[in-house]
């Protein structure tokens, strides 16, 4: 994999963790009960 690629790849899975959390926080802000794995093993964000 070339820098270019590993960089690329890294700044899109920094956005989409951003996202998930973005998500997570307006979910809590509607009251809504989360459970968040500690690892993420099966790609589960939340249940």
């Amino acid at each position: 994999m070339s820098k270019t690629n590993s960089t690329q790849f890294r700044h899109h899975a920094s956005f989409g963790k951003r996202m998930e959390y973005f998500v997570l926080g307006r979910m809590l802000k509607e009251g809504i009960d989360l459970y968040v794995p500690l690892v993420d093993d099966f790609g589960i964000d939340a249940v």
